[in-house]
């Protein structure tokens, strides 16, 4: 009985320790359960879309195989027609890279909870291209707009290469289709490419004095061949020794994208057989470097004339397991839960049941604990006991 007493007494101080630690922490980092990102250049929301603040720090060039083509035959689409609101989400998007500037959560606040959650520091590059050729700016490119949909295309060389955006309403997730036609007089052999390129900067580390504390750095995320694997972006860009390519066989490639400890932006590419390659380039250690996912496909002959299509899925939201789960399946296998995963993932999904009844995650963390001590406290009172004749 003596051993009991102890035991509560043990559990009530831990508890009491957990709840001031939580206090602790809720003083100090009001937002850590927020991606804890670098500050954004201002310059990106203040500026107009399309502008040459807005693609700042991302690799970019020139590609003199590109077709002639001037700014002034081409329509400039308005900020309004740039920016596409889902209910959930707010895209901006840039005109001169058919990427995105801006992806804002709505239901999310940032750090200081000024402003609503942007989860890109820097914007996000998404553009066809034909093998592993790096990024460029064509000039303006060919836009139209149908509510939710934008297309943008360009011209290199013989192709006509389009990549179609379609975001579903209240919902992180969209359609994302990339065209190439072949424009020449003649058959032409394609290897098509679809890349995916960021500035990444470094996080600093959490200021907690515990080890182990989270610290929101992002990650290089690949599923292939039903491997899940997660890079640390930041130690991918420092370690000069790793090969600047990983290069993968065809294989069934689920999902590739950036996992930001609590939201990620992933591509899933629709035909499985893609092959990826990511490279990295401007490594600065006290800021970052560029991170480029290039899925390729070869196509084959490709007749005068003829259009082929590389389609994906695309997430732009938070690690929120029943959405991921209703939007698509793979995306639960974004979550690093370690090697227990076959033992984290049911008691995730009771802790979950727990928030759901009590609304509060540091009060279902207490009551989940005690629940987990009252099941087990048949072993802990024979350990006890045990321990007593001994």
């Amino acid at each position: 009985m003596n051993m009991d007493r102890k035991s509560l007494v043990a559990i009530l101080l831990c508890v009491l320790f957990y709840a001031g630690y939580e206090y602790y922490l809720n003083q100090k980092y009001p937002d850590r359960f927020k991606q804890n990102i670098v500050e954004q250049n201002t310059s990106q929301t203040s500026s107009e879309p399309g502008s040459a603040t807005s693609i700042q720090g991302t690799h970019i060039s020139s590609d003199p195989t590109l077709a002639d083509q001037s700014d002034t035959d081409i329509q400039r689409l308005s900020p309004e027609e740039l920016t596409v609101d889902t209910g959930l989400v707010t895209y901006r998007f840039d005109q001169r890279t058919g990427g995105l500037s801006s992806v804002i959560l709505k239901e999310y606040q940032n750090e200081d909870k000024s402003e609503m959650m942007e989860i890109l520091p820097k914007p996000l590059l998404i553009q066809g291209t034909t093998g592993n050729e790096r990024p460029v700016v064509p000039g303006l490119m060919k836009g139209t707009r149908d509510q939710n949909k934008l297309s943008f295309s360009y011209q290199r060389g013989y192709w006509q290469i389009t990549q179609t955006y379609d975001f579903k309403p209240d919902s992180y997730g969209a359609d994302i289709s990339v065209s190439w036609k072949n424009t020449a007089s003649a058959p032409i052999e394609l290897n098509s490419s679809v890349l995916m390129s960021e500035n990444i900067p470094f996080v600093k580390k959490s200021g907690g004095f515990l080890p182990g504390m989270p610290t929101g750095r992002p990650s290089l995320v690949t599923s292939v061949a039903g491997k899940t694997e997660w890079i640390d972006a930041q130690k991918y860009c420092d370690d000069t020794d790793q090969a600047d390519l990983i290069s993968q066989s065809m294989q069934d490639l689920s999902f590739v994208g950036f996992d930001k400890h609590y939201f990620l932006q992933v591509l899933l590419p629709q035909s499985k057989k893609s092959s990826l390659s990511v490279s990295r380039t401007e490594r600065n250690k006290d800021i970052g470097c560029t991170i480029t996912h290039w899925m390729s496909l070869n196509q084959g002959s490709v007749a005068p004339g003829e259009s082929v299509h590389m389609t994906y899925k695309a997430w732009f939201g938070p690690k929120s397991t029943e959405i991921m789960e209703a939007y698509d399946p793979l995306l639960k296998e974004s979550l690093d839960l370690g090697m227990f995963s076959a033992i984290s993932r049911p008691l995730f999904l009771a802790l979950k049941y727990i928030q759901t009844l009590v609304g509060n995650w540091g009060l279902t963390i207490i009551i989940f604990t005690i629940l987990l001590k009252i099941l087990f406290y048949p072993l802990t009172r024979q350990a006890a006991v045990a321990q007593n004749k001994m």
